[in-house]
């Protein structure tokens, strides 16, 4: 990437930044794209630097949240959202460390060999130490960044709204490749193997439209790509006209991943082959799939814009069993974790006295356990993090503000509103008793 044109966008990232940072609590509008269901060759291409690095994981391995890490998206590459064995802070916590941004950050944290990795909507990555909060390096794309970065063996992968892809070596922050995409990229990237798998597609809300006006950008399509995570490549990419802001879950030979409906299309969750992106099964929901499926055992848990949480066979796409939430709608991803699935559920924004947020703990057979709700009328935007005794999540008011909080897996309150004021629509990541989230304020939080 040129430097120089990195400097001259700027200053209209920034003027965008307020604007585009609060899509986690707008309405849900109409995409206008249409159904192809065999994987498809891309029309990008990878610009590589030269490397002599190599970093490969052999086929099968997936990162996953150690205990000690959490290097992706929901902690693994089956979108749970769970650290069973982990502990966060039950007690309201105290600061350990802030960092502050260049704009708002609704990129969701990552951790991996002692730094924190995550954007912000001025299209700034940062990797911060997370024993000092010191700032070891940072990058500036050309594009606001919502994507929450993947950090494994070495490098580190995200995407922007720029309709690209990076690859960054995860020590220096050296750009290794970059690959350009159809789509603006709110998706995050899922690493298998020697492939990376991620959507590409932003929703044309209002912000969206006046972002690409502000750029010059055009969005081409949408659809799943499969990229060579060493060189950027293409392999395969599948439903080239649809929208998918999803986050792949892959588990084994198989991509799961959510797609927002066309204009005569069906709202979708779809299962791929990882190899070649075909279509091993695709099951229709009741409205657009923007959240990311959770993998657990043999079934995908997944929900819908309009406050539907489904059950799919991950053999057959079957329905095992729906739940619906009630008036709210569902903008974070589900978390899954030691026989309970979580849904973080917002108010209606089109409501006229929009609903509380509310988070919902379900059976693996669909019933309800309990449900947590907060009052404010604020939207939870954010995806819920879980560990052996707390589940964390961030919530944000629909004019602003908010703030993170903990609830025992009984559904009992622990504690709320830290960074109380300013809006959390990140992703929670909870690593060796500290949790880490991103706030609207410009800043990154580590909290113990």
């Amino acid at each position: 990437m040129d430097s120089e044109r990195r400097q001259t966008r700027r200053g209209w990232l920034c003027a965008i930044t307020a604007a585009a940072g609060g899509l986690a609590g707008c309405s849900m509008p109409r995409a206008e794209d249409t159904r192809t269901s065999t994987a498809a060759t891309g029309d990008g291409a990878p610009s590589t630097n030269s490397s002599e690095e190599t970093s490969k994981t052999p086929a099968g391995d997936s990162p996953s949240s150690g205990g000690s890490s959490w290097p992706t998206f929901r902690g693994d590459n089956r979108n749970t959202g769970c650290e069973p064995n982990g502990r966060g802070p039950l007690d309201r916590p105290d600061e350990k460390w802030t960092v502050s941004t260049d704009g708002g950050v609704w990129s969701s944290p990552v951790v991996a060999d002692g730094l924190l990795y995550v954007g912000c909507m001025a299209g700034t990555l940062y990797a911060i130490d997370v024993a000092t909060g010191e700032v070891d390096w940072r990058y500036e794309a050309d594009g606001p960044i919502q994507s929450t970065p993947t950090a494994v063996d070495g490098r580190v992968y995200f995407g922007s709204l720029d309709k690209h892809v990076y690859c960054l070596d995860a020590k220096t922050g050296e750009e290794q490749w970059t690959y350009e995409t159809a789509g603006l990229v709110h998706s995050s990237p899922t690493i298998s193997g020697t492939m990376l798998y991620i959507g590409s597609g932003a929703l044309p809300i209002e912000e969206i439209y006046a972002y690409l006006e502000s750029s010059g950008l055009e969005q081409e399509g949408g659809g799943v790509y499969a990229l060579n995570r060493e060189t950027g490549e293409l392999e395969w990419r599948a439903f080239p006209d649809r929208l998918v802001s999803s986050t792949p879950a892959v588990v084994d030979s198989s991509v799961y991943v959510g797609l927002v409906d066309g204009e005569d299309e069906r709202p979708l969750v779809v299962s791929l082959e990882a190899s070649d992106g075909s279509v091993q099964w695709d099951s229709e929901t009741d409205a657009a799939v923007l959240t990311s499926p959770s993998v657990w055992s043999n079934t995908v848990y997944c929900a819908s814009y309009s406050g539907n949480v489904y059950a799919l066979s991950t053999e057959t796409g079957d329905e095992e069993w729906t739940f619906h939430v009630g008036s709210g709608e569902i903008r974070g991803s589900t978390a899954v974790c030691d026989g309970s699935v979580y849904v973080p559920v917002s108010g209606n924004a089109l409501a006229q006295n929009s609903d509380n947020p509310v988070l919902y703990s379900l059976s693996l057979d669909g019933d309800e356990q309990w449900k947590h709700e907060i009052g404010g009328g604020r939207q939870m935007g954010s995806s819920p993090a879980v560990t052996s005794d707390a589940v964390y999540v961030g919530t944000h008011y629909i004019d602003g503000g908010g703030g993170l909080y903990a609830v025992s897996p009984d559904g009992k309150r622990l504690w709320g509103e830290v960074s109380d004021g300013e809006g959390v629509g990140s992703s929670p990541a909870v690593v060796d008793g500290t949790v880490y989230y991103g706030a609207d304020d410009n800043t990154v939080y580590a909290m113990e």
